[in-house]
């Protein structure tokens, strides 16, 4: 079975290999470059070009890792409610294999997995650790910890109602610190964002000013680079600054890197956007 993430990178591959073909097909990327201390590509059509390339290629991680974020909260929502309702169901008289099959109905398909397997694997003759380990590979270390008290419950003997009643209490305090922590830095993103059209907005004036200038009679040698130039130094700035920005914004809110791709995809079409087209609607 090919892992997800080596499929994921397959479409992407091939979004990229399609957008190459369309873009190129079609005459919008030129090969004339410009020198800025390296020659790069330098005309509109290209430069559009190279946005669009790197937002298809980005794009299948970004909706794969926004949807595993999405997942990984509705497992944090869920392992309370699933832990009171296997304490409830022991309490009536059910056994912790039992109790936890019944109570897997109720919660998010990913987390159901994960309690079959180790269901699954202490059925198989493992000890409850090593059905846990098997079980929990892959999850974020805090559901790991959270989903531990099953290996307890096993080992506990006689009180494991109490014993896992009180891991959901513990689990849902944890599970508030996270949405409090989140919430916290939630503001965060906007300083980023307000940061980031600052520079597109500023960016896009000097864009204006440098195209004017040259424009003006007797002034045509008064700057050292011309305005193409100058715009495609700024938009590959745009580009370098709205990508680590966006994954700057996954990892001090989301807790990763990768969950902040949607945020960059974000910013990189605001970006492009504003230095292409921004100078258009400054009236200078």
């Amino acid at each position: 079975m090919i892992p997800e993430r080596l499929r994921v990178l397959a479409t992407s591959i091939a979004m990229l290999a399609i957008a190459l073909l369309i873009t190129v097909s079609s005459g919008m990327v030129s090969l004339e470059t410009v020198n800025v201390g390296i020659p790069l590509p330098y005309r509109v059509g290209t430069l559009m070009s190279i946005t669009i390339y790197v937002a298809v290629f980005l794009a299948p991680f970004a909706i794969y890792y926004e949807l595993e974020h999405r997942a990984e909260n509705s497992m944090r929502a869920d392992v309370p409610k699933l832990l009171r309702e296997v304490a409830s169901l022991i309490r009536s008289g059910e056994t912790l294999t039992r109790a936890l099959m019944q109570a897997s109905l109720k919660v998010s398909l990913r987390l159901r997995l994960v309690l079959n397997r180790f269901v699954q694997g202490i059925a198989g003759g493992l000890t409850p650790y090593e059905a846990y380990e098997k079980a929990v590979q892959g999850l974020p270390r805090d559901i790991r910890r959270m989903l531990y008290i099953l290996v307890e419950a096993y080992e506990s003997g006689g009180k494991v109602g109490d014993v896992i009643s009180l891991a959901a209490d513990y689990s849902t305090r944890l599970r508030d610190f996270d949405s409090h922590r989140a919430a916290a830095m939630k503001p965060y993103l906007y300083v980023i964002l307000v940061a980031l059209v600052v520079f597109y907005v500023a960016a896009a004036f000097l864009l204006k000013l440098s195209a004017t200038i040259s424009a003006l009679p007797g002034l045509e040698g008064a700057l050292t680079i011309n305005p193409s130039a100058f715009k495609a130094a700024m938009y590959y700035s745009a580009l370098e600054v709205s990508i680590f920005s966006g994954m700057l914004a996954g990892k001090i809110i989301r807790g990763r890197m990768v969950y902040g791709l949607t945020y960059a995809l974000i910013f990189l079409a605001i970006g492009t956007a504003v230095v292409l087209w921004g100078d258009r609607f400054i009236p200078l």
